[in-house]
């Protein structure tokens, strides 16, 4: 996966769905953007949790070690492509040579087992959000999708990401910019 980022650059910032998005997979939808270049963008939607699947059972299913406590990391929905493989975000300090790519000051990505073979021997980072697949857009396709209305964007931070729980990052993400939801139109388009 190669990850470049350019001048008008959305990476380390948010996407969030206008309520004129009704397929079911980005329906209130946030999505951090990890890369953006003209090439396209790469993105992970952070509020959909998985339902039938928990770190634990990705180690195992990877043959990874096991923590010795149960894992509190929660695994989501990174998106629609590659759902076989882990993105992880994570905080800054842990760093995998040639592997970590920096999205913002507080949050790095990384996609190689190596991130999960090191949380699951308590060497990982401090902070991580695991994710099974990922959103990706060819070249000037969000563009056209910003531009059209169909997403918002908004600056993130760790906090969206690592603490904010789940169900509560549209709404989050949405009262943080000032927009009242209850009187967001499904119709989108130019004024």
């Amino acid at each position: 996966m190669r990850i470049d980022n350019h001048d008008q650059s959305l990476a380390g910032n948010c996407l969030v769905a206008m309520p004129s998005i009704t397929e079911r997979a980005f329906r209130k939808a946030v999505i951090l953007i990890c890369a953006h270049s003209p090439a396209g963008a790469i993105g992970l939607l952070i509020n959909r949790p998985a339902m039938n699947m928990t770190l634990r059972q990705l180690l195992a299913e990877y043959g990874l070690p096991l923590p010795p406590i149960r894992p509190s990391v929660p695994l989501h929905v990174g998106g629609p492509a590659d759902i076989d493989r882990a993105f992880v975000l994570h905080s800054c300090e842990y760093h995998l040579p040639k592997h970590t790519h920096v999205v913002s000051d507080e949050i790095s990505l990384t996609a190689e087992r190596g991130i999960l073979r090191d949380m699951g021997a308590s060497r990982g980072p401090d902070r991580a959000f695991v994710a099974l697949g990922y959103c990706g857009w060819g070249p000037c396709q969000l563009e056209r999708e910003v531009q059209d209305g169909r997403w918002l964007t908004t600056a993130s931070d760790g906090q969206m990401v690592f603490d904010t729980p789940s169900p509560q990052r549209w709404h989050a993400a949405m009262s943080g910019m000032g927009v009242a939801t209850f009187g967001l139109s499904q119709q989108f388009g130019h004024a």
